[in-house]
């Protein structure tokens, strides 16, 4: 169980690091799309949406701040991420690279 929640945690994170500010970004198959939604009375929340871009399932939700997401939906098939989890890695070698990643402390 506790290797299912680390490769759920792995993906979660690298959607989180992909769309960064964006509200849309296509990304190794995925699309990802963010959404803010703003309650009168309550602090706004954030709504992401992992769409498989060759079956048009949706294969994450998630809903919440960063540092608290709420999973709504999840498909844990490997075809699903493989490629994407790879392309994440490649990207923040990229980044550490060149010295762009933004750590918050």
């Amino acid at each position: 169980m506790n290797k299912q929640l680390h490769r759920l945690w792995e993906r979660v994170e690298a959607v989180i690091m992909a769309i960064e500010d964006k509200e849309e970004v296509t990304y190794a198959g995925l699309q990802i799309q963010r959404s803010t939604f703003k309650h009168p009375l309550f602090c706004s929340t954030n709504y992401y949406l992992v769409t498989d871009l060759l079956s048009g399932k949706i294969i994450l939700e998630l809903h919440g701040h960063k540092e608290k997401l709420e999973i709504c939906k999840y498909q844990k098939e490997d075809y699903f991420w493989s490629s994407f989890i790879s392309a994440a890695a490649k990207l923040r070698c990229l980044e550490n690279t060149f010295g762009l990643c933004r750590r918050s402390e």
